[in-house]
């Protein structure tokens, strides 16, 4: 009986003890927050376009990740008697400088997720952007690639240039494929 006594009492037993219980909370708390947007996704399928739900599920689950990843290390640090405080100054100053490091970086995916939660083109639109015409080929939150129909090449626009772009409705682009031998003047 002294033995089990022992063990409760001993500080590295209750340390783990509750550091695993900080983990296994999170994890349950992600796997309701994910069901959840899964329910979200497969519910609004109708409403919104297939890729943009999936982009947009994505995000969040991503962003949810990793808020609960960075607040469950902190917390288990907390556990084991590291000061935090301290450290989340030092991350602050870290996250001002390297913010101002990736700023165009944070411009393209901030303008990304406005491109897909807005519908502001999509895959197949006529866009133009400077001397370069043709159909959205892909869009992902850096970049939005075209293919431009005077070249046939892939021009790749960053999403902070979203201003630059003019959208053409009245154009339609149908690809013809021709044999190579045909001479196109």
């Amino acid at each position: 009986m002294d033995f089990i006594e022992n063990i409760v009492k001993n500080v590295w037993v209750q340390r783990l003890f509750w550091s695993a219980i900080v983990v296994a909370f999170s994890l349950l708390l992600y796997h309701i927050i994910a069901r959840v947007l899964n329910g979200r996704e497969k519910k609004n399928s109708k409403i919104m376009s297939n890729k943009k739900n999936k982009t947009l599920i994505r995000m969040l689950k991503s962003i949810v990740a990793s808020a609960l990843s960075i607040i469950t290390v902190l917390m288990v640090l907390e556990i084991y008697g590291i000061n935090v405080t301290s450290m989340l100054a030092g991350v602050g100053i870290a996250s001002i400088v390297i913010g101002f490091a990736l700023q165009d970086s944070l411009k393209d995916i901030i303008r990304g997720f406005v491109i897909v939660s807005d519908n502001y083109y999509e895959i197949g639109d006529v866009i133009k952007y400077n001397d370069n015409i043709g159909p959205v080929t892909s869009i992902s939150l850096l970049t939005t690639k075209i293919q431009d129909i005077n070249t046939m090449n892939i021009v790749s626009i960053a999403n902070r240039n979203i201003d630059k772009v003019e959208i053409d409705p009245g154009y339609v682009y149908i690809p013809i494929p021709l044999p190579h031998e045909i001479k196109v003047a």
